[in-house]
């Protein structure tokens, strides 16, 4: 893995550490529809993406298990639909 490889993972996690305490404070639970025009969301979402590309379904996962443990409202559940498509099936059985 180059330095600058290292260097967009860092930042994707960043992107989303800091998008998912935002969409945890305005609510998880909220439509599919209400979701899509959050702009909090959709950081988290292009985030999750960039770590897909960067580092496979097992960094997305990782990201996930650590994003879910960093408050007590956290839950690495959450990204089986916030981050569905991105993470393997197991997540919710893995965390």
């Amino acid at each position: 893995m180059t330095d600058d490889h290292l260097d967009e993972l860092l930042d994707a996690w960043e992107m989303a550490k800091t998008a998912y305490q935002q969409v945890l404070g305005d609510g998880v639970d909220r439509s599919a529809i209400a979701l899509s025009r959050d702009k909090n969301y959709n950081t988290l979402l292009r985030a999750g993406q960039r770590i897909f590309l960067l580092g496979g379904a097992s960094a997305v996962s990782l990201v996930a298990r650590r994003l879910g443990k960093q408050s007590i409202e956290a839950s690495a559940v959450h990204f089986e639909r916030l981050w569905q498509g991105l993470l393997p099936a197991t997540i919710g059985r893995t965390c």
